[in-house]
């Protein structure tokens, strides 16, 4: 099958205020060192590549779940299921699953190609179980001009601070759980009970370390009973934490916290692009199909319930590089209009098509979206295991 490499180069403008957090960028925008023609460097504010990727992985694959759901087999196919996936079938196409301390299938690691073409969301995008790195590599979006005032205005921001996190699909979007049965729910449930509890140790902690503190500060003995006391509680409660810490349920949280992160300025201008390597024109129609998907409401970062992380954005696309870069089309993406795809060259009408015909046959032995311990779970004695994408009775694999 022919394949290409695929550029997308452009400019990301912030519409409104964006909040990006990074564990280790607190109280402040992420920022990164850039070199000035004198040979001096400046550090300069940045969109990080994975916060865009992250929130263009999870969207996509809704955008394939949908897909599944809208096709006519649908109801035959999974046995009157309301979702054609799994809790571990979500988590494992819309961030890669949750790796634990199994090693890796050698199987997986012989037919990656095989694994690839049955599901291009891990083939763009990459998994963790199987490890499967993604072919799509996306930029860290920065400031137009470094040094100009494009740099200087996302620079001096107001002092805009917010709590960040990694957030659990079901979180940001509540909708998603009519789409599961009740044991996965439940699952659910389970899964994020003992983060909660780690969290409202760490609360606890935090108040009993600063209680200590101030004891301290007014020259208390060590032996004092209030001092002994607070060293005693704070003792037990990180050996409780530890031990929820070994909990599967907190091993495979989703929901991580971030620290603090002031706000990206309304009208900053960012130069911005991903590339596509060795891309098949499924897999490039997939990606447009998520692109797509962003347009319906094209945001990143945190503080969507103030109106925060909205952005327009204009890519040209090419194929090749070097002297044998040509332009075959362009994105663009706004709140107005959504995602507009102008498709000029050849591969990427075919890419196009080649998406189209990919949903009209999505049910079918050619994809499969199944988390990888479920297809063992489901082996078939051959390795595959049962397809996510095949017209199966999916209650089994619950």
């Amino acid at each position: 099958m022919t394949t290409k490499s695929i550029h997308l180069q452009g400019t990301l403008t912030a519409a409104s205020p964006i909040v990006i957090t990074r564990p280790e960028a607190k109280m402040t925008v992420p920022r990164m060192k850039a070199v000035l023609e004198d040979g001096s460097t400046v550090l300069v504010p940045f969109i990080p590549g994975e916060t865009f990727k992250g929130m263009l992985r999870n969207l996509t694959a809704e955008q394939v779940r949908e897909a599944i759901i809208a096709h006519p087999d649908f109801r035959t196919a999974f046995g009157g299921r309301r979702s054609p996936w799994t809790l571990e079938d979500f988590y494992f196409n819309a961030i890669g699953g949750v790796k634990g301390a199994e090693k890796q299938d050698l199987a997986d690691l012989v037919n990656q190609e095989e694994l690839r073409a049955r599901n291009p969301i891990i083939s763009l995008f990459g998994s963790a179980t199987p490890w499967i790195a993604g072919k799509l590599i996306v930029q860290h979006a920065i400031p137009e001009q470094v040094g100009g005032s494009t740099a200087s205005a996302a620079i001096n921001l107001p002092g805009e601070a917010g709590q960040g996190v990694r957030r659990d699909p079901f979180i940001r979007n509540p909708n998603l759980f009519e789409t599961l049965e009740t044991e996965d729910v439940e699952a659910w449930a389970d899964m994020t009970a003992v983060a909660r509890q780690v969290s409202a140790l760490r609360t606890q902690l935090k108040t009993a370390g600063l209680q200590l503190s101030k004891l301290r500060r007014t020259d208390r003995p060590a032996n004092d009973p209030e001092v002994k006391a607070l060293e005693k509680q704070i003792a037990d409660l990180e050996k409780e934490e530890e031990k929820l810490k070994k909990d599967e349920g907190y091993k495979n949280a989703v929901s991580m916290p971030y620290g603090f992160a002031a706000s990206i300025a309304i009208g900053s201008r960012f130069t911005h692009g991903f590339t596509l390597n060795r891309a098949t024109p499924t897999e490039l129609g997939l990606l447009l199909a998520g692109l797509t998907r962003v347009g319906l409401a094209p945001r990143i970062g945190g503080h969507e319930s103030t109106g925060y992380g909205y952005f327009k954005a204009e890519y040209s696309v090419f194929e090749g590089a070097g002297e044998d870069r040509t332009p075959i089309g362009s994105v663009s993406i706004d709140r107005e209009t959504g995602t507009v795809i102008k498709a000029d060259g050849a591969f990427m009408k075919q890419a196009l098509d080649a998406w189209k015909e990919a949903s009209a046959t999505i049910i079918s032995d050619r994809f499969d979206f199944a988390a990888s311990s479920e297809k063992a779970a489901g082996s078939d004695g051959e390795g595959r295991g049962k397809k996510a994408g095949a017209k199966v009775n999916r209650k089994e694999a619950v």
